[in-house]
């Protein structure tokens, strides 16, 4: 039979393990948000470095307090088999199906923003041509009625 005690032990390990599952959930959740960024903005080797550092570098801070506040600072093997645990059931169940219709979602819209920036690009550069062609015409008369005002009246 088991003390209360014990049994508060339990139930507090229970909680501990539910909430390292929605740990490793969101870690995955995180993991998806830098796949997005990826595919929005293709890294190159650098940049997809950084931001690989950066995340494994969250995961580990994350990791790293919910330790502190959850089991005082000890690393339980329960809390680390539920954040895994949570991370790929996040993986298997949701990642992989929502994952490649928002990919290629982004895909479109990356696509569609870069033709929008060729257009007011091309727009830009005409309307630059034009202004440039006006300031010549202007600049052309204006000198040459300082020409003229400059000339002696004979």
């Amino acid at each position: 039979m088991l003390t209360e005690f014990s049994q508060v032990e339990s139930l507090r390990q229970v909680v501990t393990f539910l909430l390292a599952l929605a740990l490793g959930a969101s870690l995955c959740l995180l993991h998806d948000g830098v796949r997005c960024f990826h595919v929005l903005w293709p890294p190159g080797r650098a940049r997809a470095a950084v931001s690989d550092v950066l995340g494994f570098s969250l995961a580990a801070v994350a990791t790293a307090l919910f330790f502190m506040v959850r089991c005082s600072g000890q690393a339980r093997l329960f809390a680390l088999l539920g954040e895994g645990i949570g991370f790929v059931a996040w993986r298997w169940l949701i990642s992989r199906r929502v994952m490649p219709p928002v990919v290629r979602l982004l895909k479109h819209v990356r696509a569609a923003c870069r033709q929008i920036g060729s257009r007011l690009r091309a727009a830009l550069a005409r309307l630059g041509r034009k202004m440039a062609e006006i300031y010549r015409k202007t600049h052309k008369n204006s000198q040459k009625r300082l020409a003229k005002r400059r000339s002696p009246d004979v």
